[in-house]
Parts: C-alpha cells; structure tokens; sequence
C-alpha cells in the first residue's frame, strides 16, 4: 500500500510554540513483518524462589491511541548546566504511541523568559537508523535559548538568563481522546560572569546615557540585537561618569560605577533579574573621585581573578584600585602605577587580549593612534606598544568583552559621523590583538544617534 510521506516543517506559532508541523498522516502498516515488539518492566529474580513479574509487551505499530505511556526513562537535565561548557542540553522521552502531540516548556522560574516546542506525531518512516526498541523517540535539542513574541508574530531569540529553569511535558493523543501524559522537573543554568553582561544571560550589553537622563541597555545575540534591550529609566544625568567593572562585589553578576558630580562614587549590582531593570539599589563607594579624569573597569589586572579599576588623575598619574569582592569595602587601598598618561584622551580595559592571563589596557593619544599596554599581574604594565591610527574619529572605545561569543574579547567603538557602533575582533595575537578591519553592529541600531540623544557610552 502506497502512503504519501509526511510533510515535515518547522515554524513558529504566535503561542510562542516551535511547531513541528506535518501534513497528512501516517500510520505503521501492521503485518507480520512489520510488527515489531518491545518487552518493558520484566521483574527482577530476588532469590531461588522469587517469581518474574509478567513482561509487558508493547508492539510497535499496534497501538491504543487514546493510551499515551512512556517506555523508558525520560532523559532531561537535572542538577546544575554550564551553558558555556555544554551549549546544548538534550531532553527525549520514548512514548509507546507515535501519534501523540508532545509539547515541551522551559521557564526561568526568576525572569519568566521561556521556550516552548511541539512534535506533532513521530513518523515512523522516519526511523531509518534508530533503535526503536525503547519506544517512539520524542526528542528537543535545546540551544540555551528563550523567546519573545515580536509585533509581527515572529518569535526572536536571545540567550536565556542564569537561573532554575522548570521543564514540563505533556503527551496527548492526536485524536484529542484519551488522558494526557504529564512530566516535570528543575535544572540550574549556569555560566561565568562577564565584564558586560547586565541582563545575566552570557551576552554582550552595552550602556548608554541619553540627553533625556535615562539609562539605556542594547543587548547583543550572535551578533545581533537582543530583544531583551531596555530602558532602566531617568535621572541618570546626576553622574558625570559611568564606567562597566565586572562583578566587583561578589555577587556573581556584573556591576558598574558611577560618578556624581560631587566627586562621590556609587555601585550598582546587576541581581540577574530580581527586579525589572536587572539593577539593586546604589551603594557608596566613596567621595574624593573628582581628582580623576579617566576611570577604566573589567579587567583583572592583579591576577586574583576578580576585575579591578584602574584611574588616570588630572596630573597624570595611574592609580590601581583591586576590587575585594566585598560589598561594605569595595576596594582595597589604591596603588601608584606610574606617571605620564596625561598625554591620553581615553582609556580602555580591554581584559587579557594578548594571549597573557592579565588584564590588558589600550589607551588612545591626542593624534588618534591606540597604544597596548599588557598586564603582568602584579597592577602593573609593560612598555607600550603602537597598534594604530586613525581612532580619533571615535567618541567612546570600549573593550572588556567578548562581543560575538567566539571566546576573544573585542573593542568596540562609536563613532558619531555614522552613528554606528563597530567592533574590532580580537585574534588572541601578541603582536596584533584586534583585527583592524572594523565591522559594523547592530547595538543602539536605528535610534542611538538621533538628533537630541547624544549618548554617554560606558567605557
């Protein structure tokens, strides 16, 4: 008997479902050579006179469809899942019944960003190379992501938060008649902190200040724009400084200082959505900071593994400040570096760029060319080293990231006669760390530089 094969298609729902979708249906042929069987639950002997328990038999292409079971243990995550180490995390389940419709829904049991995907029916011509002997596999290959549910009924990804993450699985007949099958459990995301990362989901954020005082985030996905970019409001125009330091505080988030322009220092904590703008209260650091014209954050410069702050005053002098990863204190007394960086007009931590362990530091002359600074360690530096001109056409550098996840931290600049944010790619090369050839991004895209917005970038 000839069947037209299924039709199998992958879109998106405005429910925010993955649909697997097929056209048509198809059933096993039953036939005495198309039957094949699955014996399930045979007992266990305890002893000379114990007793097999009666195996259960179900066979493969005779099947109830109003009864949906499971033949073997599901595979799901469990415990703790390091999205940096094991991007993918699998989740299959084997039902007894290949006409079953079975959704599969994630939630970030803090932020509530979810994923949900559907198989509609498993096609068993599909099973070429596929030990069936377990039951009818169902399986998701989840990529660490989370969707929102665009204006034009696209559903967009972005990278999921840190967090407990439950699963729930349900299995109902196709037919709509029959009891559904239901399945849950928690696993734990869990990834590194990074320089940038506000929003607690291992992707580059960038910060900005608008002429209006608010406090603006574009949030980076695979080189593209997060729709998880945010507005944290007003006020923010009381600061003359802004500056991304990395998780300085302990908390296993990315923080970043600010300046009033009384010269006192304030933290804010990311708390990995705990509240709707990822942000705690402010907490003082300390007054005395108006001596200092450049403040560079988000680098380890003293090779404890936690970033520290480095601060050019009006004099030119270098000044290291190592970050103690307590709140009350946040940093240790400062350090004299050295002298004569009067001569910059910005300066960047840029993170170990050079293949070294240590933080490294950029820092840009009055002519525009950009000099490397490598980090020993120890809160010092080598001899500086060219690596080029012509960034004088940019208002804002900022490094200390890894924008485009190849695992190489990259610099980014804004430059105001393209209204355009570029990056420089990191090579990792001793020599040459960023590649030259600066590519265009999508961050602050279509609105940043508009007239009336000008925008304080943090560095």
């Amino acid at each position: 008997m000839a069947v037209a094969p299924y039709a199998r298609t992958a879109r998106p729902t405005p429910g925010g479902t993955l649909l697997i979708a097929r056209s048509g249906r198809r059933r096993l042929a039953v036939s005495a050579a198309a039957v094949l069987a699955v014996t399930l639950g045979a007992g266990a002997l305890t002893g000379p006179a114990a007793v097999a328990a009666p195996a259960k038999t179900v066979t493969l292409g005779s099947y109830d469809p109003a009864e949906i079971a499971e033949t073997s243990p599901a595979q799901v995550p469990t415990g703790y899942v390091d999205l940096d180490r094991t991007p993918r995390v699998d989740f299959g389940f084997h039902l007894n019944n290949p006409d079953a419709k079975v959704t599969i829904h994630l939630a970030n049991n803090q932020t509530r960003g979810w994923y949900r995907w559907t198989q509609d029916g498993f096609d068993p011509s599909e099973a070429d190379g596929k030990d069936l002997s377990g039951g009818y596999p169902f399986t998701l290959a989840w990529e660490g992501v989370l969707h929102l549910l665009h204006v034009d009924g696209d559903l967009v990804p972005y990278s999921a938060q840190n967090g407990t993450y439950t699963w729930t699985m349900t299995a109902e007949p196709r037919s709509g008649v029959g009891p559904t099958l239901t399945k849950s459990g928690t696993f734990t995301v869990t990834r590194k902190p990074r320089p940038h990362d506000f929003n607690d989901n291992s992707s580059f954020d960038l910060l900005a200040r608008d002429a209006q005082g608010r406090l603006r985030m574009s949030a980076a996905y695979r080189e593209a724009e997060s729709p998880d970019s945010r507005s944290t409001g007003y006020g923010w125009d009381v600061y003359d400084r802004l500056e991304a330091t990395g998780d300085i505080s302990g908390n296993h988030h990315a923080d970043f200082v600010t300046r009033d322009r009384s010269g006192v220092l304030w933290l804010y904590r990311s708390n990995g959505g705990r509240t709707r703008d990822y942000l705690d209260a402010r907490s003082r650091v300390g007054g005395g900071w108006q001596v200092y014209r450049h403040l560079a954050g988000g680098s380890d410069f003293s090779g404890d593994a936690r970033p520290d702050l480095v601060a050019a005053d009006t004099s030119g002098v270098l000044w290291h400040y190592r970050s103690t990863g307590a709140l009350d204190t946040v940093f240790a007394p400062r350090k004299r570096i050295g002298g004569g960086w009067q001569i910059y007009n910005q300066i960047t931590a840029v993170g170990n760029v050079a293949g070294a362990a240590p933080g490294d530091l950029v820092a840009r002359d009055k002519d525009g060319v950009l000099w490397l600074y490598l980090g020993k360690g120890d809160g010092t530096f080598t001899t500086r080293e060219r690596l080029g001109g012509g960034f004088g056409r940019y208002s804002e550098l900022v490094g200390g990231g890894d924008y485009d996840g190849d695992g190489r931290n990259d610099l980014l600049a804004v430059e105001p006669a393209t209204k355009t944010v570029y990056v420089f790619k990191g090579t990792d090369l001793r020599h040459a760390p960023f590649d030259l050839t600066r590519k265009a991004t999508p961050l602050f895209k279509g609105d940043a530089f508009e007239a009336g917005l000008s925008y304080d970038l943090t560095g």
